[in-house]
């Protein structure tokens, strides 16, 4: 996670920290603005001085971590080594104040929750159609639809964390074997698919045997004279 050098160390940068450390382990509810103010150090007024209200703040964090991950969609172009994704997973401290961020915050429902999902759907959009141009990423044919379909993906993997990490022999998800096979399972799933052809293609492209194609011509009647 970036954070650009006239943030650093700023209030701002420190309330919002603390926002998004109090939510993921407290939950949207049990993180009261001064909750937030303490953690961060700061008098109470002061976050709605920089954000107006809670629900500002909040909106901020998402705004700021869906921010994150388009200022690192580069990792999708050729023109540099390439990244080793678990590298990432296992060297980001704040990787798990992500995941726990973001799992309440969806967890809450409501018009936040869609929201973030509204966001999250429009930076995936992004993020593949640098991986497209990159040729890093095969083009789809639907990029909302697909985009919408992978942030559920992800909604779901961080709604059942600890199910997953239980059915692989653990308790965390990002613990040790447990995200290693997590991740090789998913990037063999997204590079190699499941289907050995698409059957939906199959079946759309040819007339059903229960009768004519409605655009094919009427043939004759052969009880008819012409």
């Amino acid at each position: 996670m970036r954070i650009t050098a006239s943030e650093a160390g700023s209030t701002r940068q420190r309330i919002r920290d603390a926002a998004i450390s109090a939510v993921g382990q407290l939950g949207a509810q049990g993180a009261t603005v001064r909750v937030i103010a303490a953690r961060a150090g700061v008098p109470i007024g002061l976050v709605s001085y920089h954000f107006g209200s809670k629900e500002g703040l909040l909106e901020a964090c998402d705004e700021w971590l869906i921010g994150q991950t388009l200022a690192e969609k580069d990792f999708l172009t050729d023109d540099r080594p390439r990244i080793n994704p678990m590298q990432v997973i296992t060297d980001d401290p704040q990787i798990r104040l992500v995941m726990d961020y973001l799992m309440q915050r969806m967890r809450g429902g409501g018009q936040a929750a869609q929201r973030l999902f509204d966001v999250m759907t429009h930076a995936t959009e992004e993020v593949l159609e640098a991986g497209v141009e990159a040729g890093t990423i095969r083009p789809v044919a639907d990029l909302t639809a697909t985009s919408a379909i992978l942030v559920a993906h992800s909604a779901g993997t961080l709604a059942h964390a600890g199910d997953i990490a239980r059915q692989l022999g653990g308790t965390d998800l990002l613990g040790g074997e447990v995200v290693e096979r997590y991740a090789t399972a998913s990037f063999d799933l997204f590079t190699n698919g499941l289907f050995v052809a698409n059957p939906m293609a199959e079946t759309s492209s040819q007339p059903t045997a229960a009768g004519p194609h409605p655009n094919d011509p009427a043939e004759p009647d052969p009880t008819k004279e012409s």
